[in-house]
């Protein structure tokens, strides 16, 4: 994300934040998915009054139009019951090992 600032009298264009990387791939993934929101919606709220309402708009559906819709409560608490589900069975699996 860029703003525009002006620097002896011109404008110039200076980066405030970099939102999120991701591969296609990753976007398959409904957890990782999940990641991806989380840190874009970190990133946002650090921000804060630095980008109007209307470009957090904007930049929200660019992202939506992207990425997908975040995912809502029920689908977060769902991959969080099968994220402690699948750490429980790794450490099962290491302690029989």
């Amino acid at each position: 994300m860029v703003e525009s600032v002006r620097v002896d009298g011109k404008p110039k264009q200076q980066h405030i934040a970099y939102l999120a990387g991701f591969t296609e791939s990753a976007l398959t993934h409904p957890a990782q998915q999940r990641f991806l929101w989380e840190r874009i919606e970190t990133k946002l709220k650090r921000l804060g009054n630095r980008i109007s309402a209307e470009d957090r708009e904007a930049i929200m559906k660019a992202l939506i139009k992207k990425i997908g819709k975040p995912p809502t409560k029920a689908q977060r608490a769902a991959l969080d019951r099968q994220r402690e589900q699948l750490l429980g069975d790794m450490a099962d699996g290491l302690a029989k090992w």
